[in-house]
């Protein structure tokens, strides 16, 4: 088993759209909760860049044990997340690019018996590596999105 031409795609190029969509944005605006009660675009980066450290944890676990068990993964509860949103946006943008970094390279050093190797979600059942591959970059699509949504309705909110 390979990963499919779009999932190898994604995991090279999905993450590089950041720092094209925040560029030029001030710390203020990067910290800005649009919306209350959710994650600002720097919150959102910090759970991106946390969120790449436990995924290779559960990679590592699932390639060394057989049928590995995973509970969802809850930002507000990892110590990491909490560190990351802590980090000034310069450094978290470095941090999240190296973790990406890592994340990509590990997925890519898998032979085809490492692929298939499964892994126990709670809620989405039995999950080869390569379906978690695919599970890892909709997640993080989906916090792109959100990013991308922000920027534009900051864009487009009145000055003044």
């Amino acid at each position: 088993m390979s990963l499919t031409e779009a999932t190898y795609s994604r995991l090279i190029n999905q993450n590089l759209v950041i720092d094209h969509l925040i560029e030029g944005l001030s710390e203020e605006e990067l910290n800005l909760e649009l919306y209350p009660g959710k994650w600002s675009i720097h919150e959102q980066l910090a759970h991106l860049a946390s969120y790449n450290h436990a995924f290779i944890t559960r990679l590592n676990i699932i390639t060394e044990r057989f049928n590995a068990k995973f509970n969802p993964y809850l930002a507000d509860t990892d110590p990491e997340f909490l560190l990351a949103v802590e980090m000034p946006h310069s450094y978290l943008i470095e941090y999240f690019n190296e973790s990406r970094q890592m994340v990509r390279d590990l997925i890519l050093s898998y032979n085809s018996s490492e692929l298939v190797r499964v892994g126990i979600h709670a809620i989405y059942g039995k999950l080869s590596v390569a379906m978690w591959t695919e599970f890892f970059l909709l997640h993080e699509a989906h916090h792109i999105y959100s990013i991308f949504r922000m920027v534009n309705v900051m864009k487009n909110m009145p000055k003044g």
